[in-house]
C-alpha cells in the first residue's frame, strides 16, 4: 500500500503531465482553484493505479461553497490537438473536487435527464463512461476488478539502464515467465519493494533461483492482488537432459492436476501446439491444455517464444510477451480483457 508522501511525490509528477496537456504551466502560470483540481484528481488516479495522464482538463461545470466538479477526457480518442472533429463518445472521467478534502472522488454522469451528475464511484475505472450509454452502478460492462502488471520475461540479452526503466512506472505487481539472469533477477528485487513480485522459471533456469534472489515462486501455487486471482506453472516440455525447468508432457500434466483455479495462469511456456511449432523445444504443454479446459481461466501469460504474439485456447486468451511490457487486465462481471499497455523494452 502507498504511504501518503508516497501518493504525494507520485501525484506531484502526474499532475504537472496532465497541467501540461491541458495547456497550464504547472508553476505560477495556473489559477489555483485549477491547479487544486488537477492535483486531488491525481491523488485519486495514483491511488487507483488509473493512467490521468492519457486525460486533460476539459472543463469545470460547476463550482460552489463546497467545492467543484471536473471534466477530464480522452485525448487520444477525443482528437483534441489533431485538428480533427471532436469524439463526442470519447471516454471521460469526472471528479467531485471538495474544498477540503485532500482527494477527489471519481463520480457518473447520469445523463439521462435528471441532471445529476454526482453520484459516487468506488474507483477510477468505474467512472469512465462513454456518452452514449449512461452508467448505472450495476451497468453490464462496469469494471469490478483491474489489475496492471509489469511482466518480464526472456532476457538473454539485457541492459542494466534498460532494467532499471521499470521503476517508472505505477503497476500492482511484477509478474517473471522465466529465463531471466540471476543478475538481472537481483535488480528487479532491488527495484520492486512495495509491490508484490512473483514469478516462475523457464527452461534456461535452475530450480530455486527465485528464492536465491528473494523472489516468490508461484509454482503449483496461487495469489490474488486486485481481487484478480493467478497460478503459476515453470518450465517448457523436456527436450535436453540437465537440472532445468523442464518437464515431460506427462510430468505437466501431473503438475497441472494440482493447480488452484485462477483467473490469470502465469507459465514458461504455453498450451500445446497453440503457437503452431513442432519441434520439441516449443511444442508447448499438454498440462496446460488441460488446465485451460478444466479450470477455466481467462488468461494465459506466457514468454518462451521470444515474440510478442497473441492467441486464443478454449475461450483462454493466450499472451506471449517477449522482454518486458505492462499488461492490465479488466475484470468485469460478465467478461474479461486484458490489454498490453506499453513495451517497456
Amino acid at each position: 500500500m502507498l504511504l501518503i508522501n508516497e501518493i504525494e511525490n507520485k501525484a506531484q509528477a502526474l499532475a504537472a503531465k496532465v497541467a501540461a496537456s491541458s495547456g497550464y504551466a504547472w508553476g505560477n502560470g495556473i489559477e489555483p482553484k485549477t491547479r487544486e483540481i488537477i492535483l486531488k484528481a491525481s491523488r485519486r488516479s495514483i491511488v487507483d493505479g488509473f493512467p490521468l495522464e492519457e486525460y486533460q482538463l476539459d472543463e469545470i461545470p460547476y463550482s460552489d461553497r463546497n467545492g467543484s466538479i471536473a471534466f477530464f477526457v480522452n485525448i487520444a480518442e477525443s482528437g483534441i490537438g489533431t485538428g480533427e472533429n471532436y469524439n463526442p463518445n470519447a471516454h471521460e472521467i469526472i471528479f467531485w473536487c471538495e474544498h477540503n478534502s485532500y482527494i477527489a472522488v471519481p463520480c457518473a454522469l447520469c445523463n439521462d435527464g435528471s441532471g445529476d451528475f454526482h453520484e459516487q464511484r468506488d474507483n477510477c475505472f468505474n467512472a469512465v463512461y462513454q456518452r452514449e450509454s449512461p452508467q448505472r452502478s450495476q451497468s453490464p460492462d462496469r469494471i469490478e476488478n483491474f489489475l496492471r502488471m509489469m511482466v518480464i520475461a526472456d532476457l538473454h540479452a539485457w541492459d542494466k539502464q534498460e532494467l532499471k526503466m521499470i521503476k517508472d512506472y505505477d503497476f500492482h505487481c511484477c509478474v517473471l515467465l522465466g529465463d531471466i539472469p540471476l543478475e538481472a533477477l537481483k535488480i528487479i528485487r532491488s527495484i520492486v519493494v512495495d509491490e508484490p513480485l512473483f514469478g516462475v522459471l523457464g527452461n534456461h533456469d535452475e530450480p530455486g533461483a527465485l528464492e536465491r534472489c528473494g523472489i516468490t515462486d508461484l509454482t503449483g501455487k496461487a495469489v490474488t492482488v486486485q481481487g484478480v486471482t493467478i497460478a503459476g506453472l515453470s518450465g517448457s516440455h523436456r527436450y535436453k537432459h540437465g537440472d532445468y525447468s523442464m518437464l515431460t508432457q506427462r510430468e505437466s500434466v501431473l503438475a497441472a492436476k494440482k493447480l488452484p483455479a485462477a483467473d490469470i495462469l502465469i507459465s514458461h511456456d504455453t498450451a500445446y501446439h497453440v503457437m503452431g511449432r513442432n519441434d520439441s523445444a516449443h511444442c508447448g504443454l499438454q498440462g496446460i491444455s488441460g488446465y485451460i479446459s478444466h479450470r477455466k481461466p481467462k488468461l494465459n501469460l506466457c514468454g518462451h517464444y521470444h515474440q510478442n504474439l497473441s492467441r486464443s485456447f478454449r475461450g483462454c486468451k493466450i499472451r506471449c510477451i517477449y522482454r518486458c511490457a505492462l499488461v492490465d487486465f479488466f475484470m468485469r462481471n460478465k467478461s474479461s480483457d486484458y490489454e498490453v499497455k506499453r513495451v517497456i523494452f
